[in-house]
């Protein structure tokens, strides 16, 4: 009898694989939207990827900036010491003697402007726009898998909460069954091993009734890390359920995953990077044309304030181009390299895509099935119960034994915390369901 008590609340023990974690804590009420907020705003991952847009909008204006004309001043002394003064220009001719000491100075200003250099510049804005969105959308998608864990947690609570409320229900009906039973006793119509069976019956709830109270720290604690609440809170969550039903097909959901799922959006802007980055080595074959001005300041005085004609000051205005001839053969190897990587990403695209059909599938499937089974454990509970009824009157009226109506008790125990358990597993389903679909709220 002991080991069909044990078997029955094996669906309570199954929760009870995460160590045990002893603090002093708080109840804190919980509702499911409160508790996303909480996770989608304190997730520790999703502000580590936030802090990584803010590097590629960095980026991005760094790219821009530099499409802006490049301007430069400097000025520069030079102090020369001729070691020697004296040079000829041809034998016989009188030699250039030359002061020992010289000083210059020389002060530059300029502007460069790049025309047109094979629309490098273009594909580069474009390129970090793309990486931008690209790490936008990771963060969206991270969202949402936080908030699939969120929802994971918050029901595995439920359904501890669920389970210690029909223990406790347990425990009523069995106490009364311990005073009704030493009544019998000293009617004659019992035993004292009757009594002591109850009594050990009660004593196995207890046990589990402790096993659940250890679980709903221990989750509860890990569920607190994930919406960073304190550690001494111990979350109480909202025990109103409502089964979510769905009305649309399996291709339904598909369709929408294509359409919503942020992997799929990711995977449409790495193939256009990869086709920026196929046309950003292809310009390497256009040559460059730049606009410049420069302003030059030479005072060979060695006054730094110079006086008046004693200084050059030449401004030069001009055009540059430039054409890299290396690159007609230097970018073949580099293209092919491109193509290949944008051939790898299409192919990565429809992997992507295959896999989240998997996923809708088996979402889609879980959710069907934990319909089904909530459907088969109301049956289950019905059956128990009456079968209940029926033991506990035989037990009366002395046709049946303590045994057979423990037995019977423990079947309708097992069958109410079956369907609890399943009607959490179904809202999770449905959630997971939704978020494999890019539909998760």
């Amino acid at each position: 009898m002991r080991l069909k008590n044990q078997n029955c609340l094996l669906p309570i023990l199954l929760l009870l694989c995460i160590p045990l974690v002893t603090t002093a804590q708080q109840t804190k009420p919980l509702s499911l939207e409160e508790a996303l907020t909480l996770g989608v705003s304190n997730s520790k991952s999703l502000k580590l990827s936030k802090a990584k847009i803010e590097e590629v909008t960095a980026q991005q204006k760094i790219t821009k900036e530099q499409r802006l004309p490049q301007a430069k001043a400097s000025i520069m002394y030079n102090h020369a010491f001729m070691l020697t003064n004296q040079f000829q220009l041809s034998p016989g001719a009188e030699p250039f003697v030359l002061p020992r000491n010289a000083d210059v100075y020389l002060g530059t200003a300029s502007v460069n402007q790049v025309i047109y250099s094979g629309n490098k510049h273009k594909y580069a804005d474009e390129s970090a726009a793309l990486l931008t969105k690209i790490a936008e959308l990771d963060v969206t998608r991270q969202e949402n898998e936080i908030k699939l864990a969120v929802i994971q947690l918050y029901f595995n609570l439920y359904k501890i909460k669920q389970s210690q409320k029909v223990i406790q229900q347990n425990f009523q009906d069995i106490d009364e069954k311990i005073i009704e039973t030493e009544k019998f006793v000293k009617q004659g119509l019992a035993t004292e091993n009757d009594v002591l069976r109850w009594k050990l019956q009660r004593s196995n709830i207890e046990i589990s009734n402790l096993d659940l109270t250890t679980s709903q720290k221990t989750v509860s604690y890990h569920l607190g890390l994930l919406l960073g609440l304190t550690d001494d809170n111990l979350i109480e969550v909202d025990t109103s359920l409502n089964l979510l039903a769905t009305s649309s097909s399996f291709q339904d959901y598909v369709n929408q995953s294509l359409s919503n799922r942020k992997e799929v959006t990711i995977a449409d802007y790495q193939n256009q990077h990869s086709r920026l980055n196929i046309k950003s080595i292809q310009s390497s074959k256009y040559p460059t044309l730049a606009a410049g001005a420069a302003l030059y300041h030479i005072n060979p005085s060695a006054n730094p304030i110079p006086k008046a004609n004693s200084t050059i000051t030449p401004l030069t205005v001009g055009l540059t181009l430039s054409y890299d001839i290396a690159s007609l053969y230097t970018t073949k190897a580099k293209i092919s390299q491109a193509e290949a990587s944008e051939k790898q990403t299409t192919i990565a695209k429809t992997v992507t895509e295959d896999n989240i059909r998997t996923e809708v599938k088996q979402s889609y499937e879980g959710y069907i099935q934990a319909r089904e089974k909530i459907k088969l454990l109301e049956v289950a509970t019905e059956q128990a119960t009456e079968n209940y009824r029926i033991t506990n009157s035989k037990y009366k009226n002395n046709v049946a034994s303590t045994t057979d109506r423990i037995d019977a008790e423990t079947l309708l125990f097992q069958a109410k915390i079956n369907l609890e358990l399943a009607k959490a597993d179904a809202v999770v389903a449905y959630y997971t369901l939704l978020k494999s679909a890019g539909m998760l709220p």
